[in-house]
């Protein structure tokens, strides 16, 4: 009977081999670590825009429903006007028949939903936009944010801008400038997670 004799060796790893296992261990977590947050911004800002997309829903379906009422002409009361500003230099529509339409716009801020559920809110536009907004939309929560609705005197809603983070401001410096044409770039407002839901 032949007898089979096993070899053990005593060789292990080399210290070269180690550094580079552990090498490429660390590269795949920083690759896997710099993904992750990438798709964690990317994810934030998507949901801004989602939530600017729901307001601009619930705010168009609102205006249809008080031009079927025959109460639409109190719209044209509501909101602020900005008069620098057209819908075409900022959305660029060129050929729109519009092109030189003043923007109206409600503004709200992060608290002013709790000061208006509690009957404490004295901005009348403010009051106005939470109005228009309520019935239409099934979460409330979505209102505890910094909303911009801009819209024309015919009722076009042109954009909704939603931020739990970032103020809005007409041509102020400690806010989010919606008077500036770059307002509406993506990596502006990805930057400073705005959402955002406009006409094309």
């Amino acid at each position: 009977m032949e007898k089979i004799s096993i070899r053990q060796s005593n060789k292990g790893f080399t210290l070269v081999e180690i550094c580079v296992v552990l090498l490429l261990i660390t590269i795949l977590a920083t690759i896997t670590t710099l993904s992750l947050i990438n798709w964690q911004e990317y994810s934030i800002n998507k949901k801004m825009d989602d939530n600017a997309e729901l307001i601009y829903m619930a705010a168009k379906n609102k205006i249809a429903q008080l031009k079927s009422d025959n109460t639409f002409d109190e719209l044209k009361n509501w909101g602020k006007q900005d008069t620098g500003l057209s819908y075409t230099n900022k959305y660029h529509l060129i050929g729109s028949n519009n092109a030189s339409e003043t923007i109206y716009y409600f503004l709200c801020n992060k608290d002013d939903y709790l000061a208006y559920t509690k009957g404490n809110l004295s901005d009348v536009n403010k009051k106005l936009m939470f109005d228009l907004l309520k019935d239409y939309l099934h979460d409330k929560k979505l209102l505890k944010a910094n909303i911009v609705i801009e819209y024309g005197i015919d009722g076009t809603i042109y954009a909704v801008y939603y931020s739990d983070r970032t103020s809005f401001g007409y041509g102020t410096s400690n806010a989010y400038n919606l008077s500036s044409s770059q307002a509406v770039s993506q990596d502006k407002r990805y930057e400073k997670v705005v959402g955002l839901y406009s006409i094309k």
